[in-house]
């Protein structure tokens, strides 16, 4: 992870690759911990993020119907990373 945090800031910079480098939301259904791992991770390593662990109803409230086809059985939470790395 420390590579690839890294990487994006030497691409944010970059001449070259600056103009096609854009980060945009992630949100990603999760019925494991690993995308809570990640979000520790972030922290232990001293990263700021905005990434988040929503409860299914709190996600239908603020993003209105963006998983309303997707099959959710089970899900309780839904990792929401408005910037995500």
């Amino acid at each position: 992870m420390k590579l690839a945090v890294k990487a994006q800031k030497a691409w944010k910079k970059d001449l070259i690759y600056s103009k096609f480098f854009h980060q945009a939301p992630l949100v990603s259904p999760d019925n494991s911990s690993i995308l809570e791992r990640i979000i520790e991770l972030f922290k232990r390593l001293g990263i700021e993020t905005k990434a988040r662990m929503l409860p299914i109803d709190i996600l239908h409230n603020r993003y209105g119907t963006l998983l309303d086809q997707a099959n959710l059985e089970g899900v309780k939470e839904v990792y929401v990373n408005p910037l995500s790395r």
